[in-house]
């Protein structure tokens, strides 16, 4: 179903986490998109019907403590980043009424999932 939202912004909060996904992934790992409806579940308010989008990747684990960190300004694992792609993301997803999780487990890997309210028809 359609959400309602600005294309160039969504994208880059996309985009930066495919980047991450990609950069944590070792060589011979996987990254995968999956996209879907969620209406049992829905994180949104109201359980209010959801579209999400869930990329994951093999082989990477980030720490619970880490994963309260990881949308906050200028907090980073990487040697060379300065910590915003992650928070602006987070802004991002959170001005469309969305919400974005994170699920991580050493044997799995990493899942970033984005949450946006199916728009409502008019």
């Amino acid at each position: 179903p359609p959400i309602q939202g600005d294309s160039e912004k969504l994208g880059r909060a996309f985009l930066n986490i495919v980047q991450n996904a990609f950069q944590a992934t070792s060589k011979w790992g996987k990254v995968t998109i999956e996209t879907g409806l969620n209406n049992g579940d829905s994180p949104l308010p109201n359980g209010q019907g959801a579209v999400f989008v869930a990329i994951s990747n093999t082989g990477s684990y980030i720490p619970p403590e880490d994963r309260q960190k990881l949308f906050t300004p200028f907090y980073t694992t990487k040697d060379r980043g300065v910590g915003l792609g992650l928070a602006i993301t987070h802004q991002i997803v959170s001005a469309h009424s969305g919400v974005l999780r994170v699920e991580s487990d050493p044997a799995h890997g990493t899942s970033f999932i984005i949450f946006l309210p199916v728009a409502q028809e008019t």
